[in-house]
Parts: C-alpha cells; sequence; structure tokens
C-alpha cells in the first residue's frame, strides 16, 4: 500500500493541475488541492506522515533543486533588480523585523511560551532556513515548517487577488511582498504570472532567509527577555 503513495502524489497533483487550468479560481490552487486530498487520504486510510514522507522521498529530494530553479526569473531581470537594489534591501530588511515582531509580538500576547516564540519567529522564510533558524533557536523545526507552509499558501493563493483589491500595479512591490511573506511558493505562483514579478520575489525570498539567519541571535535574546520579564 505505501509504495503506491508516490504515484498516487503525482496524479493528484496532476489532476489538480488540470482542474485549475479548467476552473482558474485560486481555491482551486493545484497545491491547495491537492493538499486537501492527500490528507484526507492519509486520515482515512490510518497513514502516518513518516510513512508517507518516506514513500514519496524523492518528491522532497527535488525540492531543493525546485528552490534553485525559481532563482531564473532573477538572472533573466538582474540589470533591473541591480537598479533598485538599495530600496529592495531596504524593504526586505524593514519587512523581516516587523513579521518577526509582529509574530513574537501576537503570540507572546497570547500567553504563548518561549518554544513557541521561537517556532514562530522565522515562518515567514522558506522551509529549510526556517527550521535550522527554529532549531537554533529552541523551537519545534517540525512546526515551523508547517507554519511556513500555510503563510506560503496563504500568499499563492490569495496574494493576486489582494494586490488587485488594493489596486498595487507595480511589479516590485508585488514581487517583494510574495517573496518575503510567502517565499517559495509565492514565488512559484508569480512565476506563473509575470517573470518581472517573480524576479522581484526570488530576491526577497533570499535576502528574507538570510537577514532571519543572521537576525537569529538577536531573535533568541529578545525571546528570553520576554518570557523571562
Amino acid at each position: 500500500m505505501i509504495w503506491l503513495l508516490f504515484p498516487l502524489t503525482l496524479v493528484i497533483y496532476y489532476l489538480s493541475v488540470r482542474l485549475y487550468r479548467r476552473f482558474p479560481n485560486p481555491l482551486l490552487a493545484p497545491f491547495l488541492v491537492s493538499l486537501v486530498i492527500i490528507i484526507a487520504i492519509l486520515l482515512i486510510l490510518g497513514i502516518s506522515y513518516p510513512s508517507y514522507a518516506k514513500a514519496t522521498k524523492p518528491l522532497t529530494f527535488l525540492l531543493e533543486p525546485g528552490i534553485v530553479a525559481l532563482a531564473y526569473p532573477l538572472f533573466t531581470s538582474l540589470a533591473e533588480v541591480r537598479r533598485q537594489f538599495i530600496p529592495i534591501i531596504t524593504c526586505v530588511l524593514v519587512g523581516a523585523i516587523v513579521g518577526i515582531i509582529v509574530s513574537v509580538g501576537v503570540l507572546y500576547l497570547l500567553k504563548g511560551n518561549a518554544v513557541m516564540l521561537a517556532t514562530i519567529a522565522p515562518r515567514a522564510v522558506t522551509t529549510p532556513i526556517a527550521m535550522e533558524v527554529s532549531k537554533t533557536l529552541g523551537g519545534k523545526p517540525g512546526l515551523t515548517a508547517s507554519l511556513v507552509i500555510i503563510a506560503g499558501l496563504f500568499g499563492s493563493v490569495g496574494g493576486f487577488p489582494l494586490f488587485k483589491l488594493l489596486r498595487i500595479h507595480s511589479e516590485a512591490a508585488m514581487g517583494m511582498a510574495l517573496g518575503s511573506a510567502s517565499h517559495a511558493l509565492g514565488t512559484a505562483k508569480a512565476t506563473e504570472i509575470n517573470p518581472k514579478i517573480a524576479a522581484f520575489s526570488s530576491i526577497a525570498l533570499i535576502l528574507s532567509a538570510i537577514a532571519t539567519a543572521l537576525l537569529a541571535p538577536v531573535i533568541q535574546l529578545g525571546i528570553h527577555w520576554l518570557t523571562k520579564s
């Protein structure tokens, strides 16, 4: 039974893509539909996540080169990104700091303990970096990964409808917002829509990860101060 999970995952995603192309609604995004169906199957059949992860390990292996491939739109628009590099750096740093403060601050007000604060602090960067930062801070990397996926899911599904609602037309602004808040999933969605938006999203994704990793010691001190005060 377990060995069927790998081809089943591929079939589910393929059918989800076909469904989205037929009915291009944000709520029918292939990643979201596939996620819901696979979770339902695992629950119905009583299959644990470790068993599923083991069966689909080839897909996990392809995740890292897939993330690297997201840098291609950045390469094609490198000249334009260079012209706006200072505003980009400023935007990413401010976004990373504000994101961490808001996440940790809200959870602290909800009486979250030190472990949970460390778990949520890096939730706005791509999964591998977020898990490492969470581990360094003393959080729960597995839960951090789930929070990262949820953030990416919201951005990839609701990002462009929100831009339309707020009448945001700047390719740089849309790309920076997606890359900073929704990381790989947001960048993947931007790649489908516009290569320039994807380029800015890629650079925001990379710089946000670097900024969060560098801020880890400061975050750790802040969490220690909050939980000990």
